[in-house]
């Protein structure tokens, strides 16, 4: 039990790039990893907040599962094995990523995505994405996959990022 004058340490805290969990495939998710999904989602929905992020994939917990928390203007969202078909022609937009502080590029996205997915009680949704919304989407769906922004950039960017990360000492 904890007092008032003890901090509540959080079970679930996010990675940071070169964590090699970042690398990990996540699997789908059952009806059974209901509590665990509601359980992270505490901690996941405190670092979307606290760094005022547009949404974080399950591996940036450590957790290799398929569900993401995507946040529009006032609300935290939850989708559970979210699958896309998308729509329009792909563009460049800048984005970036938690676990690469201070790493933002340009990046190729679709600019309006269509997502099915389950929710919380495990029920089927569909949703229309555009934006940042259908931007971050792909960018959680990338995490899904194993792929973080530095596998998308050049070369020469990654260790330009890499450099200046570690002369900052952030990574």
């Amino acid at each position: 039990m904890t007092t008032a004058n003890q901090p509540v340490t959080a079970k679930y805290t996010l990675l940071k790039y070169p964590d090699p969990k970042l690398k990990e495939i996540s699997i789908d998710c059952t009806e059974d990893d209901i509590p665990l999904i509601k359980e992270a989602y505490v901690d996941m929905s405190k670092i979307v907040n606290d760094y005022n992020a547009a949404g974080i994939a399950a591996i940036q917990v450590g957790i290799p599962k398929r569900f993401c928390l995507l946040k529009d203007t006032s609300n935290v969202h939850l989708m559970i094995n979210p699958v896309l078909t998308v729509d329009g022609e792909q563009t460049k937009i800048k984005e970036g990523c938690l676990s690469l502080p201070y790493f933002h590029e340009f990046i190729v996205r679709y600019p309006k995505v269509t997502v099915y997915y389950k929710d919380e009680n495990w029920i089927d949704r569909t949703a229309e994405l555009e934006g940042i919304e259908a931007q971050c989407l792909q960018h959680e769906i990338d995490h899904f996959n194993g792929t973080t922004q530095l596998d998308k950039v050049s070369l020469m960017v990654k260790q330009m990022y890499l450099k200046k990360a570690k002369k900052k000492g952030i990574l």
